[in-house]
C-alpha cells in the first residue's frame, strides 16, 4: 500500500494501477522506488508517495530521474 500523492488515504499498488488504467500486462514493468523499511517512495512515471513530498522543512532532496532506453 502507499499515500499517492494527491489523494486521501492508502491505495493497495493494484487498485492504483486499476484506477489509472495501466494495463495489466504493464504493470511489472514499472518500476518502483522503495526505501530501506520497503515502503513505496515512488511509483516511476505516476506518482509518489505523499510522506515523501518535499516541503518547507525538507533538508535534503534526490532527484530521480525515469528515463526508458
Amino acid at each position: 500500500r502507499f499515500r499517492p500523492l494527491g489523494l486521501d488515504g492508502r491505495k493497495k499498488l493494484q487498485d492504483y494501477f486499476v484506477d489509472r488504467k495501466v494495463a495489466r500486462q504493464r504493470r511489472d514493468a514499472v518500476p518502483l522506488v522503495v526505501d530501506e523499511s520497503d515502503r513505496i517512495v515512488w511509483v516511476a512515471g505516476h506518482s509518489i508517495d505523499a510522506r515523501f513530498r518535499v516541503t518547507d522543512p525538507t533538508q535534503a532532496v534526490l532527484i530521480l530521474r525515469l528515463r526508458q532506453v
